[in-house]
């Protein structure tokens, strides 16, 4: 668990380790890796939207039982990125924030392949 201040200082730590990742991931010239710096963004869009609201990021994962929110629009950009990574592998599928259901896995159409 963290305080507003830690979080404030995981939220720049977690910044510059995007950044330079992205730095990296450019250099190396593999596209599908470099979409790893948008899936990064965005969590880090999350993550900062969060602390706003006073939620503790750092909690916010499976294990926990307690979820990141996401604007839809959000989950829409995680997707893609997701499904340019792992082409034909399986992706959230992020329900409406209204049904209380969890999120499930869907496929894409190609097949349900697993990724190593």
């Amino acid at each position: 668990m963290m305080d507003a201040s830690e979080r404030e200082q995981a939220l720049r730590a977690m910044r510059a380790s995007a950044d330079a990742f992205y730095r990296s991931a450019v250099q190396i010239g593999v596209h599908p890796f470099i979409e790893f710096s948008g899936l990064m963004n965005e969590y880090l869009l999350a993550c900062a939207q969060a602390h706003a609201q006073g939620i503790d990021f750092s909690e916010c994962n499976r294990h926990s039982g307690q979820a990141l929110p996401l604007h839809p629009v959000m989950s829409d950009y995680i997707n893609e990125k997701l499904e340019c990574i792992f082409s034909g592998a399986k992706v959230l599928d992020v329900p409406a924030p209204e049904s209380g259901e969890p999120p499930q896995a869907r496929t894409t159409g190609i097949s349900d392949q697993h990724v190593v």
